[in-house]
């Protein structure tokens, strides 16, 4: 079993709500683990943002992508993964 935990409008229509979740994603993995996340272009992310469109959200969606990376998540689910493997082969390159 996986354990998602549904950002975005599902859980609430306030965008604190999901970022809060996303703030305390380390806690939510010590209690369900394995997990998966889908933040891709979700509205949550364009709301933070001032309202910005499904297709003005690709860099806040990497951003959020990398971060759930650099958190652990075990899996993450993305509509654009050539983005992501861009950003993550970055990211390894400046650990280094």
């Amino acid at each position: 079993m996986i354990f998602d935990p549904g950002m975005g409008f599902f859980l609430s229509p306030d965008f604190q709500v999901s970022f809060e979740v996303l703030r305390r994603i380390q806690t939510l993995r010590e209690e369900f683990s394995p997990m998966m996340v889908s933040v891709t272009k979700k509205s949550f992310l364009g709301n933070a943002l001032g309202g910005l469109k499904v297709d003005e959200r690709e860099i806040a969606t990497v951003i959020a992508e990398l971060y759930l990376s650099i958190q652990n998540v075990e899996y993450i689910r993305t509509h654009e993964p050539k983005n992501l493997k861009q950003a993550l082969g970055i990211w390894n390159l400046l650990r280094l």
